[in-house]
């Protein structure tokens, strides 16, 4: 068997399975959803919608680095750039963050802005 088709299936149905279908679902069948007219016109659904493609991002770099690495015991096979890569992946996280929670704050200021506007008249 070709070890590209190998890691695919293998990644599909390996112990890390779980990973992969939620990833697959995430990022992948998800977003489709939203050529429906009725659910893309639905504001929480479109923003369940870009969370749940946000966590199937990182499903994906999880189940790309775990499974590349699973099984890999060679010495030659070690990669001393890898090491380098928690730091990258955590400043990422980080930026990411302050710039949902910075939007999520626009959004509740908007939100209490129309309620008392409609209030007040």
């Amino acid at each position: 068997m070709n070890p590209e088709k190998y890691s695919f299936i293998d990644r599909a149905t390996g112990p890390y399975k779980i990973a992969y279908w939620i990833m697959f679902l995430c990022a992948l069948i998800f977003p489709f959803t939203l050529f429906y007219k009725k659910l893309a016109s639905k504001f929480w659904y479109v923003l369940l919608v870009a969370f749940g493609m946000k966590i199937g991002y990182y499903f994906e770099r999880y189940v790309i680095f775990v499974t590349s690495l699973h099984r890999d015991y060679l010495p030659s096979s070690d990669n001393s750039d890898f090491t380098s890569l928690p730091n990258f992946g955590i400043g990422l996280i980080l930026i990411q963050g302050i710039i949902i929670a910075i939007l999520s704050l626009g959004m509740l200021e908007i939100l209490k802005l129309k309620k008392t506007v409609h209030n007040s008249s």
